[in-house]
């Protein structure tokens, strides 16, 4: 509501008079429902750093997450982000041999943090060996710059960022991003068995014991990470002080 907000308040308590107060209540909701719908439009109008453009979009920006953008959901998906896309084919539609960038593009435009089209722009950078796919407007970490500004506390987010983030080398980004979505979403499986999985990866194995438990009780139907814990002597029941030890041993003696 903001320091103009708690000032009416206080203005509100001061007025003794019973017949103006119901009027003055009216006042009050209406400056209250401006002042949030203003805070969201200058949302959509900030210019996201790094040349990522506006969040302001023709159709859009829409949560993907909100159960209420369902019909917006399915035309964008019907016209831009159908299966060929999603497959990164090349869409024929209306006799057009066209790169499936173009439908990441518009659906991410319109919905900043569409899981599967951040998943499927993950997957186009590999497949295209290019930072900046074509047919996409800005380069691919954009569109991440602007999901988590559009959308600061979705965990599925920094997870698909965090897989991003490991495809292209940047390891240690990823951990952080992994982290991130575990904070904001604590019982994610997948984040806590990726995030173990990378960690495994970089002879970390103490912690990386610790997120492989966690995706195991949450029922993660992977065994992978098991066996390489197993196989270096970190997968002893408990998590006692000397087990842990033997991991970071273990992890010192194995580094090159």
């Amino acid at each position: 509501m903001g320091i103009a907000g708690i000032l009416i308040l206080q203005v509100y308590h001061s007025v003794k008079i019973m017949f103006i107060r119901p009027f003055f209540c009216v006042g009050l909701i209406l400056f209250i429902v401006m002042n949030n719908f203003t805070l969201a439009r200058d949302l959509t109008r900030l210019e996201v750093p790094g040349g990522c453009g506006l969040l302001l979009n023709h159709f859009g920006p829409y949560d993907y997450r909100d159960p209420s953008r369902k019909d917006e959901i399915y035309l964008v998906e019907k016209a831009h982000f159908d299966l060929e896309v999603f497959r990164l084919e090349n869409a024929g539609r209306d006799g057009r041999n066209a790169p499936p960038g173009g439908g990441i593009d518009y659906t991410l435009r319109a919905f900043p943090n569409h899981h599967r089209a951040l998943d499927a722009l993950s997957r186009l950078v590999i497949k295209e060996k290019n930072l900046k796919p074509q047919n996409m407007t800005w380069p691919s970490e954009c569109y991440f710059k602007r999901a988590i500004i559009f959308a600061p506390d979705d965990g599925v987010v920094y997870h698909i960022y965090g897989n991003y983030l490991y495809r292209i080398g940047k390891i240690e980004e990823a951990i952080t991003a992994y982290k991130k979505a575990i904070a904001l979403i604590p019982d994610y499986a997948e984040a806590h068995y990726n995030l173990g999985l990378i960690l495994y990866k970089q002879k970390r194995y103490a912690e990386s014991q610790v997120h492989a438990k966690k995706a195991y009780s949450l029922n993660y139907p992977l065994a992978a990470l098991k066996e390489k814990l197993k196989s270096v002597g970190c997968w002893e029941s408990g998590n006692n002080i000397l087990n842990e030890a033997k991991c970071r041993l273990n992890g010192t003696k194995l580094r090159p």
